[in-house]
């Protein structure tokens, strides 16, 4: 093996290192992290291994139109609440 090889799998491995590192905390700040997911990422061996970990607890961003979409249920959800009161006490009433 080539001194260029080495350095080149040295790389890797650090790199992947430090996303587990990554990894590991955002789980621990999430409260998500079990001792079995824990393992599992320790003995993962690549960065597509550990992002197929990471995937379904990884935050997503929010945009504009997606705050304005969730906003827009909100307050259609509301609407509703409030007319189901409105027509329960019209009933109530009667």
């Amino acid at each position: 093996m080539q001194i260029g090889e080495i350095l080149k799998l040295k790389e890797e491995f650090e790199t992947i290192e430090k996303r587990k590192n990554s990894i590991l905390k955002s789980l621990e700040e999430q409260e998500v992290l079990t001792d079995e997911l824990r393992n599992r990422i320790h003995a993962a061996g690549d960065l597509i291994t550990l992002e197929d970990l990471y995937l379904p607890y990884k935050k997503t961003r929010k945009t504009k139109a997606t705050r304005n979409i969730h906003l827009k249920i909100m307050n259609l959800h509301l609407r509703i609440v409030l007319l189901r009161k409105n027509t329960m006490n019209i009933r109530f009433l009667q």
